[in-house]
């Protein structure tokens, strides 16, 4: 195995070229040990678009494909889809394998022929405000990706359903929240044992 080493102490060069030649260094000594590249993989988000408006309790899809370079077929073990952040709530994990002939003729790899996923996903409780959804692709090789797309949740007062014990309200107040179930409302004041 071929090791690279640079002793930037010999040479002046600006502190942007060394960083480049750490960085060189790093990728090298990477594909030298046969660490999977997250570049490997491509995803795409077909559904929904950037900015859409999302109402609890409307059902969503979210959709689209990944693939990756290495190994045969897709290369893709599975996608899962999370909200707001990798380390946030788990929507669910996506089907994986959906025919996608496009993808395949597009990037010339007939192994990504089945390479679409979806998942079908009814938000609850989300507040109004912007939110992000983030599609992470595991490849078989061992690396990992994500995509992420951006969308607003709107209140049901924008056109949803209206509120019922199926699809409740929340609304935020400066010291609790309220519940508006169709009937009689409930308030949670910010200390959970009182009600009201």
């Amino acid at each position: 195995m071929a090791k690279w080493h640079v002793n930037l102490r010999r040479w002046r060069v600006a502190p942007t070229v060394a960083a480049s030649l750490l960085a060189l260094s790093t990728v090298m000594g990477a594909v030298a040990q046969g660490i999977p590249s997250p570049s490997e993989i491509t995803i795409s988000i077909d559904a929904p678009t950037v900015g859409t408006k999302l109402t609890n309790g409307e059902q969503t899809f979210i959709g689209g494909w990944a693939g990756s370079s290495a190994g045969g077929g897709t290369g893709i073990d599975h996608v899962d889809v999370f909200l707001d952040s990798t380390a946030g709530t788990r929507i669910g994990r996506a089907r994986y394998g959906t025919s996608r002939p496009d993808v395949a003729r597009a990037h010339q790899r007939p192994g990504w022929e089945n390479s679409g996923f979806g998942l079908n996903w009814r938000p609850r409780n989300l507040l109004p405000g912007e939110h992000t959804l983030y599609v992470v692709a595991y490849a078989a090789s061992g690396a990992v990706a994500t995509q992420t797309l951006t969308f607003t949740a709107v209140s049901e007062d924008a056109g949803g359903c209206a509120p019922s014990p199926t699809c409740p309200r929340l609304t935020k107040l400066p010291d609790g929240w309220i519940v508006d179930t169709g009937g009689p409302g409930v308030y949670f004041d910010r200390d959970p044992g009182i009600m009201r």
